[in-house]
């Protein structure tokens, strides 16, 4: 869960209304100057809400660093700041629940990148306090994953643990996934880019806080299929932070409601599409319950 000082903005200040007032990050080792609203700033962020509105030297000067950020990475963020929207993933983001608020214009990058971008904006989001930017994250890469039904490669679990504590929740999602999606090292040695797995070989960087959450994760997995239960499906509020159950059912209503069919606009073409209401795939039937030796076949081998 979020700290209990951090909490989930529901609004996003108007311009009609907000302060003029600007303040300049030097991003990066070359300490690039970005000038950044301040009440936009510290709306979303309780670091630079404490920094430049309480009794630092950077209320005074308005100004700071930001050198452990790369420039390009920081002009994702301002998109996100400014526009409420992150790279999508998926090729298809209306199967995003909110697709007004995925398309990113100016990322003709492949998908595998555009995941590591929203991994490191969810870093971001975790270093400079940020609860939004990190619930938009990690919905992205949640629905990546569950729309998909794939497996993080071994880049995505070393960047999200090089990058965040061990209890974060996106590195528990990457542990879930795993452990419900199953294993295939004629798949997950390589990935879906070669060249950035270098041939297999990170298998042996995988970090041992994953590789031990994964192996109690999935024994707890087996236990439950041998008792004949069914295997659980993902809920993405398993790693929303909520403060309480109530937080958590507002959360899923509000989610199921926008998934309702909807008109949107992309920013990207901008151009208008009907979101989709027919042809819906019908839910394949449960199968019957597979056999606890074909499950554990899939456990990776190290």
């Amino acid at each position: 869960m979020m700290s209990s000082n951090e909490k989930l903005k529901t609004d996003h200040p108007s311009f009609l209304t907000m302060d003029p007032t600007m303040v300049t990050i030097f991003v990066g080792p070359e300490k690039k100057p970005h000038t950044v609203h301040m009440d936009l700033l510290t709306h979303y962020s309780d670091y630079f809400r404490a920094m430049f509105k309480g009794s630092f030297k950077e209320a005074e000067e308005r100004k700071t660093s930001m050198e452990d950020v790369q420039d390009s990475l920081f002009g994702y963020f301002l998109d996100w700041l400014y526009h409420q929207t992150l790279p999508c993933p998926l090729s298809d983001c209306t199967l995003h629940p909110r697709p007004t608020r995925t398309i990113n214009p100016g990322t003709k990058l492949s998908r595998a990148k555009k995941l590591d971008l929203v991994t490191r904006l969810y870093a971001l989001g975790d270093q400079y306090e940020i609860p939004n930017l990190r619930r938009d994250a990690i919905d992205h890469i949640f629905y990546y994953y569950d729309r998909l039904e794939v497996v993080p490669d071994y880049r995505s679990v070393i960047l999200a643990y090089d990058n965040l504590p061990e209890d974060s929740p996106l590195c528990q999602l990457l542990i879930d996934r795993y452990c419900r999606n199953g294993y295939r090292a004629s798949v997950h040695d390589y990935g879906e880019d070669k060249e950035l797995n270098k041939d297999g070989k990170l298998r042996s960087d995988l970090p041992y806080a994953f590789l031990l959450g994964m192996m109690i994760k999935g024994l707890g997995t087996i236990a439950h299929l041998v008792e004949g239960n069914e295997r659980k499906t993902g809920d993405v509020c398993d790693y929303h932070e909520h403060a309480d159950d109530e937080e958590r059912k507002k959360c899923k209503e509000e989610r199921e409601a926008r998934t309702m069919p909807t008109r949107i606009k992309t920013i990207e073409t901008a151009t208008e599409v009907q979101a989709p209401t027919v042809n819906v795939p019908t839910p394949t039937p449960t199968r019957t319950q597979p056999s606890i030796r074909r499950w554990i076949s899939k456990i990776p081998r190290f």
